[in-house]
């Protein structure tokens, strides 16, 4: 999460709806100096990574936050719920389990996404050891039934986002650049080297010449996806029949967003809390 009070504006990043592409690009002008872009131990939740920390958790670990965030117009991006799970399972195989999806086998693939799966139901909430990636998105947006987060963008129409930003706030960004994509790695020899370079070029390099690289970086080394592990997912009723029962709230909240942003002119943000 990111807050720029003067420009009267917030940022809730909820996991795999692309909202790296936001937070690293306007992380020179946050007023919480980048506190709720780590990860920190948190007395009696554990290690979290506070990037991605529902409201309901956001209030009681930095209430303080909280208020400055209701303070200030907030924004948020939301992804339909089916692409997202695939995403955060991919990034859980490469991250937590040190696998490469793209060369693993869809049994191996189905397994695992099982007992993601098994945990999620037998631990809804849990948001420690990765499994802030499948935390439902409605908990970045509304809290006890109020909406907090009233702006939702769909990663569909990221372009309304970007007006927002840039021309009601006042803020500068890029729009040709994608952060933190999806994607397979050509060479997975490579994986760990360029990962390793990427995080050390993110925090020592200004964010103009950074998206630079890391845009070539994806055109040169990777592939847009990991097909075996989408059609594996995607292809599954078992994992379709979830993903519509654990995240019922998600499918309408982007639906609404959708449907809020399908006729927006240019300058403007949707509201789709409503």
């Amino acid at each position: 999460m990111i807050i720029v009070s003067k420009h009267d504006f917030g940022f809730v990043h909820i996991a795999k709806c692309a909202g790296s592409t936001i937070r690293q690009q306007l992380r020179e002008h946050d007023d919480l100096e980048g506190r709720l872009s780590r990860t920190h131990q948190i007395e009696g939740y554990g290690k979290l990574n506070c990037s991605h920390l529902p409201l309901q958790v956001l209030g009681e670990i930095f209430p303080e936050d909280l208020q400055a965030l209701r303070r200030v117009t907030s924004y948020t991006i939301c992804r339909e719920p089916l692409d997202r799970f695939a995403s955060g399972i991919a990034q859980r195989l490469r991250g937590t389990l040190g696998r490469e999806p793209g060369e693993m086998k869809q049994s191996e693939i189905m397994h695992e996404t099982e007992n993601v799966m098994a945990h999620l139901e037998a631990h809804r909430g849990d948001l420690t050891n990765g499994y802030v990636l499948f935390a439902p998105q409605i908990g970045y947006v509304e809290l006890d039934g109020e909406t907090v987060v009233s702006n939702v963008v769909p990663i569909e129409r990221m372009d309304v986002l970007f007006d927002a930003i840039e021309h009601k706030h006042n803020l500068p960004i890029q729009r040709d650049t994608v952060w933190n994509p999806t994607v397979t790695y050509r060479n997975p020899r490579l994986t760990g080297p360029l990962n390793r370079l990427k995080k050390y070029a993110r925090e020592h390099l200004p964010v103009s010449q950074y998206s630079k690289l890391r845009d070539v970086g994806v055109r040169v080394f990777t592939k847009k996806g990991v097909p075996r592990l989408e059609e594996a997912i995607k292809g599954s009723e078992r994992i379709k029949a979830f993903v519509q029962s654990y995240y019922a709230a998600d499918i309408a909240l982007h639906r609404r967003a959708v449907e809020a942003t399908s006729d927006t002119v240019s300058g403007s943000a949707s509201s789709a809390g409503s």
